[in-house]
């Protein structure tokens, strides 16, 4: 039943991936974070990225896992904007096979079979531009997912499920620092399980079946080596070592102060509860600052049913002897805490995208009482009206969710700012022979042009820089004036910056595009 399984899951984002790379136009173009992201994934293609997304606070989320994972399949597909949005998609769909692949080891046919329906249930509940748009908070939701899966398996003593949960939580990780205290957490709490699991005799007993174990381990522990490889060469070789990324994230953790402050306790359990009632209710994030000054009644339901659902599997667990059912109970019951915890932390303004992952929690609840009820009706073999009944489920499933997320792919973020600012940029640098620029914004609010016009430079051969002020958001691509042959200045049309650029030697205006934050100039001048 596995490979029908594994097929179900991954045929809708098959599907999904094969109309970004077909059937989005070519000029299509992203601006904002998902044309860093184009930029890391570019980098990574080249064995160039270090470190993962930006932070607005002045550095870089630990590491680049997420690039380099779509790297190889947006260079195949072309390294534009529509191969980014494939390549995203098949991540998606690689860690939602996973995710089916982990419950598998319990050989339970039934249990794997229920697992896809489960997964299918919700990629159609949440907002379906969360499996498709690159954006990499919106990663996190079947990366947790499959770290939940096997945190949970880790009952049976598996050293290879070990270091697969260690690489999935190093997934999140460097995709967000927001999920330390989840991967911190579970990860105690699925080494308690081995811990135990191991002192009671479990684990591969057949001679076969620990050399497999001993080689996973072994490959498994290498490539989690690998993973974290380039933010600790990037940490070691900075001078001073205190400028290094991960020093940083250190130091702004531990004295930055926020003038609004955090989130008290009651405010992020309201933020845990608003994201929990997503899947159940089907709803979307709402606001991008989340509403957190009272608690809806709706919202308490999805919260205490989350509660009692976890606590229900592990007192059922244990009366009924169920290790699986008891461990995911535990987890569950961990990772809300950690949720929790996690929306405390977080500086500033609460935003959805800081926590978005907390909505996986239902529906990993549920593949927990899965496992158990499956466990308990399961007497020799599985029941085949149970398997024929599981496996339409699973197909609808596919079907549904093959349709939601294809048709997401047409309403995707284009960014027609992007789009008219590069074909200006285009005009402006046909005379330039060394494809070599440095690019400046102003104001800073113009970023989000600037980042797709970066993207498009780099994607068509072009050497880039930004202004210092930049250099964080352009993966430390700062340079100073005069450093390269030709600048390029986005600019507002009509201020005193735009009649200053003008006035210098060697200036001239391109055109004007308009953006949300008026009429904008594209400059050209002469550089070092």
């Amino acid at each position: 039943m596995l490979p029908l399984a594994v097929l179900a899951v991954a045929l809708p984002f098959l599907t999904v991936a094969v109309r970004a790379a077909t059937g989005v136009e070519d000029s299509f173009r992203y601006g904002g974070d998902q044309a860093v992201t184009g930029l890391a994934v570019h980098e990574a293609s080249h064995l160039e990225r270090w470190l993962g997304p930006y932070s607005r606070y002045g550095w870089s989320h630990p590491g680049p896992l997420w690039f380099y994972l779509m790297a190889p399949i947006s260079r195949l597909l072309g390294g534009d904007d529509a191969a980014l949005i494939a390549a995203n998609v098949l991540v998606n769909g690689a860690l939602a096979a996973a995710v089916v692949v982990a419950a598998s080891r319990a050989r339970r046919p039934a249990f794997t079979l229920a697992v896809a329906a489960l997964v299918l249930l919700f990629v159609l509940r949440m907002p379906p531009e969360m499996f498709v748009d690159a954006w990499s908070p919106y990663v996190l939701l079947m990366g947790t997912l499959l770290f939940l899966v096997l945190a949970a398996g880790l009952h049976t003593g598996s050293w290879p499920g070990l270091f697969a949960m260690l690489i999935a939580g190093s997934l999140l990780v460097q995709a967000h620092v927001g999920t330390a205290p989840l991967v911190a957490v579970v990860t105690a709490t699925g080494g308690i399980a081995l811990y135990l699991a191991r002192r009671g005799g479990r684990g591969a007993a057949d001679p076969a079946d620990a050399v497999r174990s001993r080689r996973w381990t072994i490959g498994l522990a290498a490539l989690l080596v690998a993973v974290w490889l380039p933010p600790l060469l990037e940490q070691v070789s900075a001078r001073p070592l205190k400028e290094g990324n991960l020093a940083r994230l250190v130091s702004f953790f531990l004295h930055h102060e926020e003038p609004g402050g955090n989130p008290t306790l009651a405010e992020a359990v309201v933020a845990v509860g608003r994201l929990i009632s997503m899947t159940p209710y089907g709803w979307d994030t709402g606001p991008l600052e989340m509403d957190v000054d009272g608690l809806p009644v709706a919202v308490a339901l999805a919260l205490t049913a989350q509660v009692l659902a976890s606590a229900g599997l592990v007192a059922l667990g244990v009366r009924w002897s169920s290790r699986p059912g008891t461990w995911w109970g535990v987890v569950t019951l961990v990772a809300l805490a950690a949720a929790i915890g996690s929306a405390v932390t977080v500086t500033g303004t609460l935003y959805w995208y800081l926590v978005v992952w907390v909505s996986v929690l239902p529906v990993a609840t549920a593949i927990g009482w899965a496992h158990l009820l499956l466990e308990r009706r399961a007497v020799g073999r599985e029941r085949r009206p149970v398997l024929v009944g599981l496996t339409v489920v699973a197909a609808a499933g596919t079907v549904a969710a093959a349709a939601s997320l294809v048709d997401v792919v047409a309403d995707l973020p284009e960014s027609t700012e992007v789009t008219d600012a590069y074909r200006l940029v285009e005009a402006g640098l046909a005379d330039v022979e060394e494809r070599t620029v440095r690019l400046d914004m102003q104001p800073h609010e113009l970023w989000p042009v600037g980042a797709g016009v970066v993207r498009g430079l780099v994607s068509d051969g072009w050497t880039v820089t930004v202004d210092p002020e930049f250099a964080n958001i352009f993966h430390d691509r700062g340079a100073a004036p005069g450093t390269a042959p030709v600048d390029l200045v986005l600019v507002s049309t009509g201020g005193a910056e735009h009649e200053r650029v003008l006035g210098e030697t060697g200036a001239r205006e391109v055109g004007t595009f308009a953006s949300q934050y008026g009429e904008v100039s594209v400059l050209v001048r002469d550089g070092g």
